[in-house]
């Protein structure tokens, strides 16, 4: 019988994307990992190579504006939701900051991982990719929608 990774029982971007095989071939390259109420996961300027993907709890994203120590809440995201993808899609320094509003459990995919499945699975590795895009497409017009009503 087939072990089931937790990440199945979690809704999420790739879910749809995904067959049973695939997630358990995705599982051998998440971390779990765990960030208590009020931690920082990261923070503005840093360098990171990886996103994760929430599992349970929320995480709020702030920007710095353009007051010293003042920071803008741009989004609160919980379970199932991916946070920190652009870092594994290049490699500027991360551009909000990411603290966590509760107990946090994640699973984190790094930059190096994503190249480990990509070279062995690569069918997989472009279905991850390809909802990533989507991801940020979807955020991008988000934000533009918000702004465009702001004014």
């Amino acid at each position: 019988m087939k072990e089931l990774c937790p990440c199945m029982e979690t809704p999420f971007a790739w879910k749809d994307a995904l067959d049973p095989d695939q997630f358990t071939v995705l599982c051998k390259y998440l971390k779990l990992g765990s960030v208590s109420a009020g931690e920082l996961l990261w923070s503005e300027g840093e360098n990171s190579d990886s996103m994760a993907l929430i599992i349970s709890g929320r995480v709020q994203i702030m920007k710095e504006i353009g007051f010293p120590g003042k920071q803008m809440v741009v989004g609160i995201y919980g379970k199932g939701s991916i946070v920190g993808e652009l870092s594994v899609l290049d490699k500027s320094p991360l551009h909000v900051s990411a603290k966590a509003l509760e107990n946090v459990d994640l699973f984190y995919l790094t930059r190096q991982d994503l190249d480990k499945l990509s070279g062995k699975h690569p069918e997989l590795a472009v279905k991850i990719l390809t909802s990533i895009l989507s991801l940020v497409s979807i955020r991008q017009r988000n934000t533009l929608e918000r702004l465009a009503n702001f004014f």
